[in-house]
């Protein structure tokens, strides 16, 4: 088992209401909240993900897409392995806000962070206004993955998390089951997914 040190950062951004933290939510726990609260500052949780026949654990981290907290919010990226930069297929201002998280995470992110453009809400194919083809061709141009997906119903969640760990500097395991490669991150071992955690940003 990897130690506490031990883990894949992943830093969740994007506008206010794209449905981050139901991703996230989805994937730990299964669960969709059609009523969670938008993130203050932010929070993040702790689960495994089965890769090449390990358990890797990674780190989540759910950052606030309020306008007040753009300025604040870069700190959370600094060590991230992974960046999920998130829209909402029926948000066209979403989407075209993509160039300035993409930009802001840059700034202070690693160059060889694995980075993947998540359109999300294909549960609402009827009112999309993001085409499929814009955020690939946003994704190509920045040499990202790019899927789209649904936190309602889970299509492509789980998916998403493992290609884009898959892409990043993972843990090496030994030989004795310990990780050779730290991230420091302050949350305990726990081999189940852990309950949210928050910091709060004043």
């Amino acid at each position: 088992m990897q130690s506490s040190q031990d883990a894949v950062k992943i830093v969740v951004i994007g506008d206010q209401s794209v449905g981050k933290t139901c991703i996230s939510g989805r994937l730990v726990d299964g669960s969709f909240k059609p009523d969670e609260k938008s993130t203050i500052g932010a929070s993040f949780v702790t689960t495994y993900l089965p890769i090449d026949g390990n358990n890797v654990k990674i780190v989540i981290w759910d950052t606030a897409g309020q306008e007040k907290y753009r300025s604040m919010v870069g700190m959370y990226y600094r060590g991230a392995t992974v960046a999920l930069i998130c829209y909402d297929i029926t948000s066209r201002s979403s989407f075209e806000s993509l160039e300035g998280w993409y930009t802001d995470l840059m700034k202070v992110a690693s160059s060889d962070i694995s980075v993947a453009i998540v359109g999300n809400k294909t549960d609402l194919e009827s009112t999309r206004v993001v085409q499929t083809t814009e955020g690939q061709s946003f994704a190509d141009q920045h040499s990202a993955l790019f899927f789209e997906v649904s936190a309602k119903t889970g299509q492509n969640v789980t998916e998403l998390f493992v290609e884009a760990t898959k892409r990043s500097k993972i843990p090496t395991i030994s030989s004795n089951g310990t990780s050779q490669d730290n991230v420091n991150v302050s949350n305990p071992v726990n081999p189940q997914p852990s309950k949210r955690r928050y910091c709060l940003i004043f």
